[in-house]
């Protein structure tokens, strides 16, 4: 028995590795190069039928013989073409939440020849099904259900359409390593990765213009007879979506607030708030901002220059402060996420600082630095020139923008800015350049330890305050501070006395020390060093008291 159990295990892996090896999936393997599609939406029916084009690059290091397309598990495929040859398709719902449903639909495409790296393929795709309202992938996660439904709102519906891209519906195809909401931060990662990956990616799509209601982008669109033709210049930053409704507009220099029915009168008073609000850094927006009212409930959501929101009753900074990250977008079109990103929130927490002064921008700054704190302390920190986590090309570039604009000043910057050209900026250190030709300035040292490349945080500590009273009965007092972090950095010291502060500015270098001199009128109370303008690590260390005089 022994004897026959061990020749059938023989012959078994025998004829296995007689078999020819299966070709493995490499879901990371392609890039998207181009999208050329054809959308019919028809929001009775809740439905979605796609037709186009899709060009693939192989950026493996290896020949590639399938491709898996991925499009919503309630979207159906009816072809993948090479030419007119139909190519085959092997179909599996695969457990995902880049889609709203939890899971996608994964053609498996047999190609008829090998892809090699660096090499392209372009193919017909084909599919429909619908888009319904479905929040049970936070359900799933044990989300209150009333948080759930406001936030994964995407639907095609006769009163309503509204369509995010991948990380909400995967309405266009996409090849993504199956990812969970619920497994930390990986899902995130993973589309930040493939976006960095897709930023010079072509998105082309041409809808059949609705009858009776409006079609909305957040690329840049345009109507040709009986189609409404969008293209959408920055894949790697803004999902592309659609939306549809009877919508109606009220239209400025800066952008249009579009309203539902019975909205008229509050969209009147954000169209008044929209048309004091520019960006101090640009003279005009290359293109009109769109604000476009949600039905009530439904939680806000912006991509580039379109913001959507219920329009409510608030206090007109409230407005300003919503609008302005928007406004901001339309007016700068970098591709460069911590140029597009990271100055929107600059100018965000600016318009905040303008209306109720730098105490309350600080705060702001303080609300987002413990997520970068955390994220550079254990570890994962990236080079902002080429991050793709939102807390860095987003928080971390804030603050890169803010310590720019205090240590040049803000006419500087602001002057700097207004010359910045998206066509101009084709290699890292173009922004350095444009900041140092307006400052007279050098700037190396900085954005390499804060934009080329991730040092960490600087982590100051007052280490010493020598008060000594001059002729004049003021006090001169040296202040030593430590930097024990990895970056150097420019910070705020502030000394205290009795009847007022006084501040002065001391570059500090990674690891190392440096002493500055301020004068003061009284003997000082206390020293602080950093005023919260500069991200850290640790704060606890930088307040000093000064010991009452001898």
């Amino acid at each position: 028995m022994k004897q026959s159990l061990a020749f059938i295990l023989f012959l078994t892996c025998y004829s296995t590795a007689q078999e020819p090896a299966k070709p493995q999936l490499d879901r990371d393997a392609f890039t998207f190069t181009k999208y050329d599609l054809q959308v019919q939406v028809a929001p009775a029916r809740q439905s979605l039928a796609v037709r186009g084009r899709v060009v693939l690059r192989n950026d493996s290091e290896k020949s590639q013989s399938i491709v898996a397309l991925q499009v919503s598990s309630s979207l159906t495929w009816a072809s993948v073409r090479r030419g007119d040859a139909p190519l085959a398709i092997e179909t599996t719902k695969v457990e995902s939440d880049i889609d709203h449903a939890g899971a996608v639909n994964e053609a498996m495409v047999a190609l008829p020849e090998p892809v090699a790296p660096g090499g392209t393929i372009e193919l017909g795709v084909a599919y429909s099904g619908t888009i319904a309202f479905n929040s049970s992938r936070l359900e799933a996660l044990d989300t209150p259900r009333d948080v759930a439904r406001r936030s994964d709102w995407d639907r095609i519906a006769p009163e309503f359409t509204a369509v995010r891209g991948v990380g909400y519906v995967a309405w266009y195809p996409v090849s993504l390593a199956p990812v969970k909401l619920g497994d930390g931060n990986r899902m995130f990662a993973e589309l930040g990765v493939w976006r960095a990956r897709h930023a010079e990616s072509v998105f082309h799509a041409e809808f059949d213009k609705p009858e009776g209601k409006v079609l909305l982008t957040n690329g840049q669109r345009r109507e040709d007879g009986d189609k409404v033709v969008c293209d959408f210049a920055r894949l790697g930053l803004e999902a592309p979506l659609f939306v549809i409704a009877d919508l109606a507009a009220l239209e400025n220099l800066n952008g249009r607030i579009w309203y539902l029915p019975g909205g008229q009168e509050m969209a009147k008073e954000y169209a008044a708030v929209l048309s004091k609000w520019q960006p101090s850094f640009t003279t005009a927006p290359l293109q009109k901002a769109d604000f476009v009212q949600l039905p009530e409930g439904w939680a806000n959501y912006e991509s580039g220059p379109m913001m959507l929101a219920p329009l409510r009753k608030a206090p007109e900074p409230e407005i300003a402060q919503g609008m302005v990250h928007t406004l901001t977008h339309a007016s700068v079109a970098s591709r460069r996420p911590w140029i597009y990103e990271g100055l929107a929130h600059f100018a965000q927490s600016r318009a905040i600082e303008g209306q109720l002064g730098r105490e309350a921008a600080l705060r702001f700054l303080a609300q987002r630095t413990p997520a970068l704190a955390l994220a550079e302390s254990t570890g994962a920190g990236q080079d902002l020139i080429k991050a793709t986590d939102e807390v860095f090309y987003r928080t971390k570039a804030m603050f890169v923008w803010w310590m720019l604009r205090d240590m040049l000043g803000g006419a500087t910057l602001e002057k700097a800015l207004a010359k910045y050209r998206a066509d101009l900026d084709k290699e890292p250190s173009y922004v350095q350049r444009l900041l140092e030709s307006e400052s007279g300035k050098g700037l190396e040292q900085f954005f390499d330890e804060w934009v080329y490349r991730d040092r960490g945080l600087p982590d100051f500590k007052v280490e010493a305050v020598f008060p000594r009273q001059n002729l004049r009965g003021g006090y001169l007092v040296s202040v030593t501070v430590e930097n024990q972090g990895a970056a150097g950095a420019e910070a705020p010291v502030v000394i205290k006395t009795k009847v007022s502060d006084v501040t002065a500015r001391v570059f500090v270098p990674a690891k190392d020390k440096a002493t500055t001199r301020i004068e003061v009128p009284l003997y000082p109370v206390s020293v602080t060093v950093n005023d919260g303008s500069v991200p850290e690590t640790d704060t606890t260390d930088n307040d000093f008291t000064v010991p009452p005089p001898k």
